[in-house]
């Protein structure tokens, strides 16, 4: 637990440094602002950077459906 409780604060720590970047950085990496909003929203005790990875995950999906259809 207290392994768990570190590593969601170190990454916090990484996930803030993230609200520096630019938006045109943010979306080379597959994110936007609101996205950073969504993902601080979790409960402190918890890794924000695996909410990022989720959202970035299904958006990731959504554009390959999309190419699917259209090809």
């Amino acid at each position: 637990a207290v392994a768990n409780t570190y590593r969601a604060w170190k990454n916090r720590r990484a996930f803030y440094r993230l609200g520096e970047m630019s938006d045109a950085e943010l979306a080379d990496i597959g994110l936007t602002r609101a996205d950073l909003h969504v993902a601080v929203a979790v409960p402190f005790g918890r890794d924000p950077t695996a909410k990022l990875r989720a959202i970035a995950g299904d958006r990731a999906e959504t554009i390959k459906d999309l190419a699917r259809k259209v090809a």
